[in-house]
């Protein structure tokens, strides 16, 4: 059994495990750095043997994912400012599946109760559901926050973009029009093809190269997106 499925598998018998362990007057084990990764390790290659029968897993997808976490609700607590919990999506950024369910299981007994004072019912997740769920967080966390565009418009004109970029002179491309820019992997990558082209004109004009701080380039970013697709979103997943 592969990462996802056994974290799935606890997941939906924690509530069990925990009422028997609270009723043999146990208290819930906690898992602390990769105790938890460990104790998978040592389950799956138990089902490494060979009389066990191999059956892949289908390949998790941030889509179905998102439908998840709008249908087992939870951005009730995990999302905006309500403060109930934290952003789950910084919480998987730097961990593997293995270590992720750690956490869930740390903070699941306090969670049922939390989701029960909300009036959500505790998540059970079935198939695919548990792998595309941390699918759909990774890709969170992997295109981040969305920018102000309102910041981005000065930024555009604090760093003297629109001197090559506005009005698609001396050959450059108007960075405001260029639909490819509406991806942050697509306007990354025209940024690094185009630096030696950047550098030659630049010298030319005498002009300072533009350095980012902060928020500036997420800010840019999402003005150029504003003015290459109106209808904003077309490309992220809902």
């Amino acid at each position: 059994m592969t990462a996802a499925p056994l974290a799935q598998a606890m997941w939906n018998a924690g509530p069990r495990m925990q009422k028997e362990q609270l009723g043999r007057g146990r208290p819930i084990p906690q898992f602390a750095g990769n105790e938890m990764a460990n104790l998978q390790a040592y389950i799956r290659s138990e089902g490494l043997r060979p009389s066990r029968e191999v059956k892949l897993q289908a390949l998790p997808e941030p889509m179905r994912g998102a439908e998840v976490y709008r249908r087992k609700r939870c951005g009730t607590c995990h999302e905006g400012d309500r403060g109930l919990a934290p952003d789950i999506t910084y919480s998987v950024l730097s961990r593997t599946v293995s270590e992720i369910t750690g956490v869930l299981w740390n903070h699941s007994y306090a969670m049922s109760a939390g989701m029960a004072a909300q009036g959500v019912p505790f998540p059970h997740f079935e198939s695919t559901e548990f792998a595309d769920l941390i699918a759909y967080l990774y890709f969170l966390g992997f295109v981040g926050e969305e920018g102000d565009a309102r910041q981005g418009t000065a930024v555009f004109a604090e760093k003297g973009c629109g001197s090559c970029h506005q009005g698609a002179a001396d050959g450059v491309p108007d960075l405001r029009e260029d639909r490819a820019l509406a991806d942050p992997v697509g306007l990354a990558a025209a940024m690094w093809n185009h630096a030696p082209q950047m550098h030659s004109l630049m010298a030319e004009k005498s002009a300072f190269w533009p350095k980012f701080e902060g928020d500036e380039m997420r800010n840019l970013a999402a003005y150029l997106r504003n003015q290459s697709l109106p209808s904003t979103g077309a490309n992220t997943v809902p």
